[in-house]
């Protein structure tokens, strides 16, 4: 499951994703130099947001199959 950050906003994802865990990182052009260890910036509450059909929505529950 992807972490999330209270404060960097991912350009190319349109999240607020941490880029510790990114795929993406190594080709992005504005990474964040933090890790959540130290920042302390880890948004354990934050909910994924969908964007098909034109509006973002929250997704249900399990959507990713949490435990």
């Amino acid at each position: 499951m992807a972490r999330y950050c209270k404060q960097f906003y991912c350009d190319e994802r349109g999240d607020r994703y941490c880029c510790v865990d990114c795929h993406l990182r190594r080709d992005c052009g504005n990474p964040c130099l933090n890790h959540p260890s130290r920042c302390r910036l880890e948004d354990v509450n934050h909910k994924p947001i969908s964007r098909r059909g034109g509006k973002a929505k929250l997704l249900p529950k399990g959507y990713y199959n949490d435990k």
